[in-house]
């Protein structure tokens, strides 16, 4: 993964959990204009773990939207 000491910016995704709470998909909604920034974020998505979801969790109840600040 790059270094991002210095980097400014921000960066939002969606992320969709199935229904054993793992990733599902990550897509990024809005860009920052660094793309090792954005590249950086969808990795450490992906590696976060989720909590699980309550049972009979619809789409709309696995379906969050993050924007990450760096600054």
């Amino acid at each position: 993964m790059p270094q991002l000491r210095e980097t400014l910016g921000r960066v939002t995704v969606r992320i969709i959990l199935n229904q054993n709470g793992n990733v599902e998909s990550v897509q990024v909604v809005r860009p920052s204009k660094i793309a090792s920034l954005d590249q950086s974020v969808l990795f450490a998505t992906k590696q976060t773990s989720y909590p699980f979801p309550p049972p009979n969790a619809t789409l709309a109840d696995r379906t969050f939207v993050v924007t990450y600040i760096y600054h």
